[in-house]
């Protein structure tokens, strides 16, 4: 377990940029399972709302959603015991 944090203010062009790394590390080494966050909750859930499943609400991503070999990975409902 490995955990950062980095203060930038408001710039989501930091954000992505690290997302964009964390992306490829994870590509590159495939035992990974990266989980990323800002003080607003899951940016990439905000940012790609328009394509998520309808049951995937901030209530429900809770540990649900991961970066791991190079893509984001979000697991179902029915696939993980609560």
């Amino acid at each position: 377990f490995i955990s950062g944090k980095i203060k930038f203010g408001d710039g989501m062009e930091y954000e992505w940029f690290i997302l964009k790394l964390l992306l490829r590390l994870s590509s590159k080494d495939c035992s990974l399972i990266i989980s990323i966050f800002d003080t607003d909750g899951d940016f990439v859930l905000i940012e790609a709302a328009e394509v998520l499943p309808e049951w995937l609400e901030p209530e429900t991503s809770k540990n649900r959603v991961f970066i791991h070999e190079g893509s984001i990975k979000i697991i179902p409902i029915d696939a993980k015991k609560d």
